[in-house]
């Protein structure tokens, strides 16, 4: 994996940790958590829309977010993050499955050796009429 990719753990920001009156002040916590990450100069590759985000940043950009977001803390991507978080609901549970699929060895040569439009999928859509009175 990427060096610069870390996964972020932004502690007590889980969807099923708060009751329901305070969903709005639950969208501008998150809102100006992406504010932080954004204006440390991290890039977000993926996001669970809880506590866990993959981000893209170099050392000084990490030191940057942590400053910004305390409690939250960096580790590799492919670490298993169900130790470090014990809790974790059914959304971040599904984002670290597939994260584990994404960070794998298997998954990363299957992807480089991939070749775009190769699939059924990709031969339907190149073959696909360009308009809908064609079909």
């Amino acid at each position: 994996m990427a060096e610069t990719l870390k996964l972020l753990v932004l502690e007590g920001a889980g969807p099923s940790r708060e009751p329901r009156e305070r969903a709005l002040e639950r969208r501008v916590d998150r809102s100006a958590t992406l504010n932080a990450i954004a204006s440390s100069g991290v890039k977000v590759r993926h996001d669970s829309g809880g506590r866990l985000v993959v981000i893209e940043a170099q050392e000084e950009a990490e030191k940057a977010l942590l400053e910004r977001l305390p409690g939250a803390r960096l580790v590799p991507v492919d670490s298993d993050v169900r130790d470090l978080i014990t809790d974790l609901d059914s959304n971040e549970s599904l984002f670290v499955e597939a994260l584990k699929i994404r960070t794998s060895k298997s998954y990363r040569e299957a992807k480089s050796r991939r070749k775009i439009g190769e699939t059924p999928e990709e031969q339907e859509l190149i073959s696909a009429p360009d308009f809908r009175g064609d079909f």
